[in-house]
């Protein structure tokens, strides 16, 4: 029942990334820390699971879209690696400072996943897209943006594209697909990083013989799965339903998240 669950949660992150362009982190971090509790994992190391195979989910997810683009001449390799290459140095630290630390519990983890989805949701509301400025890909302004993507993507498991296109879309004014296709990239390469390092630490509970240090395979390859048959029908609807209906919908999701990890924490 578990992995039914989580395999349900992945068709539901896929159909999220196929309409709206983002990862399945969002849904992610709502299934796995249900279904990782029933399966056993204790609630000392609940978060440091959660994120383990979160993020590694998004990596297995993200091959086949990075393919894509690749095939598509649409990967753009100097700023993925630009942003990339800090993001998976920062996102490392990140784990060894705060994530993988006895303060680093459910409480705070819970406060950091909302914090970045208001953020999001506050965006997604608020901004409006302005008359198309010259693109300004700065490597200063790309090496910033991977340590801010990095910290992000380890310490909340939604991975790196919360910041990523924000950034190069408002701040550096890249055009959204060319900030989508980066931050794309930039996930596979950051979530790919935290995986390994995941794969080589040792936990205190284990599971199965199917992990391998934080990451449980079953969990995180069916989330995976969930998400790449998930994600074409999430292409299909955006071209069908008004984008007004789906801005709507993501937000209520959204503020159902936000509202259940607060209620998680307070009460």
């Amino acid at each position: 029942m578990d992995y039914l669950f989580l395999f349900l949660g992945g068709i539901g992150g896929g159909l999220l990334a196929g309409m709206l362009g983002i990862g399945g982190g969002v849904v992610y971090v709502l299934v796995l820390p249900l279904a990782l509790t029933h399966m056993g994992v204790p609630a000392d190391e609940l978060v440091q699971f959660t994120i383990a195979n979160s993020l590694f989910a998004t990596c297995v997810a993200s091959i086949s879209s990075n393919v894509m683009l690749i095939r598509h001449k649409n990967f753009f390799l100097n700023p993925v690696l630009w942003i990339g290459i800090p993001g998976a140095v920062s996102a490392q630290l990140s784990l060894e400072y705060i994530v993988h630390t006895p303060w680093y519990s459910q409480k705070e983890f819970n406060l950091v996943v909302s914090g970045l989805l208001i953020i999001m949701l506050l965006r997604m509301l608020f901004y409006k897209n302005k008359a198309q400025r010259p693109e300004n890909l700065q490597r200063g302004g790309l090496f910033g943006t991977g340590v801010a993507t990095g910290v992000a993507s380890s310490v909340s498991g939604l991975g790196g594209g919360i910041v990523v296109v924000p950034v190069l879309n408002s701040v550096m004014h890249a055009d959204i697909k060319k900030a989508t296709s980066i931050s794309i990239g930039v996930i596979g390469l950051t979530s790919f990083a935290v995986s390994v390092r995941h794969f080589f630490m040792e936990p205190a509970v284990k599971l199965g013989s199917l992990q391998v240090g934080y990451i449980l395979l079953p969990a995180a390859l069916l989330l995976s799965l969930g998400v790449i048959i998930g994600s074409p029908a999430g292409v299909s609807l955006a071209k069908k339903v008004p984008a007004h209906i789906i801005r709507t919908g993501f937000a209520v999701f959204l503020l159902l998240i936000i509202m259940f990890k607060l209620y998680s924490v307070y009460f």
